[in-house]
């Protein structure tokens, strides 16, 4: 979000440019409830961004999907689902169909955002393809990609609930504590179900 509006030079000077990312940061923590996930934190922000730009068009964020930079196609991802959302129902297709090709990024995190968005427009088409990079994901080597991973299957919720076992069934190295207690949030929601299932 940052690194789009210092390379929108155009629009704004440097100065501009910082003085609206803390204006967003300021009224996202305004917006923030208390002891936020770091996703309630981000949405936030999002949301108060959202509300500065309402006249600008929906798909103003699709645009920097390509971006050579990961950091400036993450917050486009971000700001073409939460666009997506706000939409509702009607306006989801078209910001889907932008983020699917984006589940093939070179930059893991990339990836899992825009899996995370995919599932919660409850896009049918690439929700396929979305649990499929989270899958692949929560298993990666490395463990802050694992952490996203875990902490969009634990965000989303009931979506992901084909992936809940394996990750309920993750072993985590020690110094993994927030990718420990994500994956305990997720064995809760699963112990939920679990009885439910067996009645049936």
């Amino acid at each position: 979000c940052y690194a789009a509006l210092l390379n929108d030079n155009v629009r704004l000077t440097f100065d501009e440019a910082q003085r609206r990312m803390k204006q967003y940061i300021v009224a996202g923590y305004k917006l923030t409830p208390n002891a936020p996930t770091l996703l309630e934190a981000r949405d936030a922000i999002l949301a108060a961004a959202w509300a500065v730009s309402e006249g600008q068009p929906t798909d103003s964020f699709a645009t920097r999907l390509a971006d050579r930079d990961p950091a400036v196609r993450y917050w486009a991802v971000c700001g073409t689902g939460w666009a997506a959302m706000r939409a509702g129902a009607a306006g989801r297709g078209p910001s889907a169909a932008a983020l699917a090709p984006v589940l093939a990024d070179p930059e893991p995190t990339v990836r899992i955002a825009a899996a995370g968005w995919l599932l919660r427009c409850g896009d049918s088409t690439g929700s396929g393809a979305a649990i499929d990079v989270l899958s692949a994901e929560m298993r990666a080597d490395d463990p802050e990609v694992r952490l996203a991973a875990l902490v969009t299957i634990d965000e989303v919720g009931p979506v992901a609930r084909s992936l809940w076992e394996a990750a309920a069934a993750l072993a985590l190295d020690k110094d993994e504590e927030y990718s420990r207690r994500t994956v305990e949030r997720i064995r809760g929601k699963l112990r939920a179900v679990l009885p439910a299932r067996g009645t049936n």
